[in-house]
């Protein structure tokens, strides 16, 4: 079993905060207006912003409508103020083709940054993380008919995407349920993917946050470390991050609490018998070790939750979403 102090820290943590507050989420189910009436509301003005015409169905977490050929799709979520559209014909195309039209990166930026002010979706908790592209690679056949086939293998971007993430009270929103995503396929919009819940304007108290030095005893009691063998084994973590989490959007959540992220590698040497003869006697006959390394992604809540708060903020221990290797 791992002990606590073979788990390797950041080299220079920083500062972070002694206490943060809680905010309740503005939710549909709990929220003075009827929830489907506000759910018919969001899908006509967004039908309206795509321009999307079809027939509205009830998924169960979700509203689905779909043109008439079933290529565009806007999917709103209820427990959340998120929604998701695209059209698969466009989403990641694997046509070099697009890459001659592809915007730029200011372009895209500044249409994404159009978009959303136009349906009043940025406001002081959104903010501009970057960009990421879909690409795709063509081999050479020998067809020089093809414009797009050069000699060997060449890749091109044929959709970029403009992110954004979220803040709360100047702190990070971390999860699958906190972000915004607007690509473009070429020069044309292929999906939107708007995750998110605003919390209420005002806190609902602070809590005592945890010191960054103790999730190191956390993680040795993880279950998931628990098989490892001490002396063939280490971890370390790169970078700690003092959040909120954002369940995803089809989840309930009721609560913001706040909650470290660790970002990191686990190194683990396992032993395999050699296949053959001669690598048996390079190594004398004994097992042959390789070391395998997995990244890492934990979420773990940043202060002492009672199992109330836990169900109010949606998670399980150690948080639905963290995954370990």
């Amino acid at each position: 079993m791992i002990k606590s102090t073979q788990i390797e820290m950041p080299p220079h943590l920083g500062s972070f905060a002694k206490n943060l507050p809680i905010y309740k989420v503005s939710h549909p189910f709990t929220g003075k207006e009827n929830p489907e009436l506000l759910w018919t509301k969001r899908i006509n003005r967004l039908k309206d912003a795509f321009e999307l015409e079809g027939q509205i169905s009830d998924a169960g977490d979700r509203l689905v409508l779909q043109d008439k050929e079933n290529i565009r799709v806007l999917q709103i979520y209820k427990p959340s103020s998120s929604f998701m559209y695209y059209d698969r014909s466009l989403v990641s195309p694997t046509n070099p083709k697009y890459a001659d039209s592809l915007l730029n990166y200011d372009q895209a930026r500044l249409l994404a940054h159009q978009w959303l002010e136009k349906l009043k979706l940025l406001d002081k908790q959104t903010f501009f993380e970057g960009m990421a592209y879909s690409r795709v690679s063509s081999q050479d056949s020998g067809n020089q008919k093809n414009p797009y086939m050069q000699s060997g293998e060449k890749e091109y971007n044929t959709e970029i995407k403009a992110c954004f993430g979220f803040k709360i009270d100047e702190s990070p929103a971390l999860g699958p349920g906190a972000k915004i995503m607007i690509s473009y396929a070429g020069d044309t919009m292929s999906q939107v993917a708007y995750f998110w819940r605003n919390p209420d304007s005002a806190a609902m108290g602070e809590k005592l946050i945890m010191s960054p030095e103790s999730v190191r005893k956390h993680l040795a009691r993880d279950p998931r470390f628990a098989q490892l063998d001490p002396n063939e084994s280490k971890i370390r973590i790169n970078e700690i991050i003092l959040g909120y989490y954002a369940l995803p959007p089809y989840a309930v959540q009721e609560y913001y609490f706040p909650v470290y992220q660790l970002k990191g590698i686990l190194e683990t040497r396992i032993g395999n018998t050699p296949y053959n003869v001669e690598a048996v006697s390079k190594n004398k006959g004994s097992i042959v070790k390789e070391t395998l390394q997995y990244n890492f992604n934990y979420f773990l809540p940043a202060c002492d939750m009672t199992a109330r708060e836990y169900k109010m903020a949606g998670f399980p221990y150690p948080i639905e979403g963290s995954y370990i290797f």
